[in-house]
C-alpha cells in the first residue's frame, strides 16, 4: 500500500489504541468507486454516497489538494473500472466540479 495512502492515529475506546486509518481524501475516492460496484438501489451504495459526500464537502473547503491527488490517482489506474465510476458518483453527490 502507497505511504502517503494511510496514517496512524488513536481510537478512542478505554485506554486508547493506534490503529492505521485511510488518508481522508483517498477513503472518499474509495467511497465514490465502491458505490459505483454496489447496487444502485441498495441502502450501502447509498451510504457509500453519503459519506463520499460528506468528505468532500469538508475537504473541498478545508484540504482541496490532496482531494485532486487522490483523484488524479484513482483516474489514472484506467477509464472503465476508475475514472467512469469515479464520474458517476461525483455527478451523484452533486460534485460535478470534480469531474476530470
Amino acid at each position: 500500500m502507497d505511504k502517503k495512502a494511510i496514517f496512524w492515529a488513536v481510537a478512542l475506546h478505554g485506554a486508547g489504541a493506534l490503529v492505521r486509518v485511510p488518508q481522508p481524501a483517498r477513503y472518499a475516492v474509495h467511497k465514490l468507486l465502491i458505490a459505483q460496484k454496489r447496487a444502485m438501489d441498495s441502502a450501502k451504495a447509498q451510504k457509500d454516497l453519503d459519506q463520499a459526500r460528506a468528505l468532500f464537502e469538508c475537504l473541498a473547503s478545508q484540504d482541496p489538494d490532496p482531494l485532486q491527488d487522490a483523484l488524479d490517482d484513482a483516474r489514472s489506474r484506467g477509464a472503465k473500472g476508475w475514472a467512469e465510476p469515479i464520474n458517476s458518483s461525483l455527478k451523484a453527490i452533486g460534485a460535478e466540479d470534480w469531474i476530470g
